[in-house]
């Protein structure tokens, strides 16, 4: 009889310490997934302000001069 708690109380233990080991690794591969995906929208949203300053570069370098008027 106290053999059956001793080894039904091994289990738990084992089976605590194996479940705290694989959800520190998930949260180890989730912190670096919402790390990268951050990475990845702050690269694209500098592109995106870079695209638009280039644009509005250009549309300035193409705007027709304005006419003389100190005539």
């Amino acid at each position: 009889m106290g053999n059956d708690f001793e080894t039904a109380r091994d289990t738990i233990t084992e089976a605590t310490s194996a479940a705290g080991d694989h959800l520190g690794r998930i949260v180890m591969i989730v912190a670096g997934a919402v790390r990268d995906i951050a990475t990845e929208i702050g690269d694209w949203a500098g592109e995106v302000v870079d695209l638009a300053d280039k644009s509005r570069r250009a549309a300035a370098d193409h705007e027709p001069a304005a006419p003389d008027t100190d005539a």
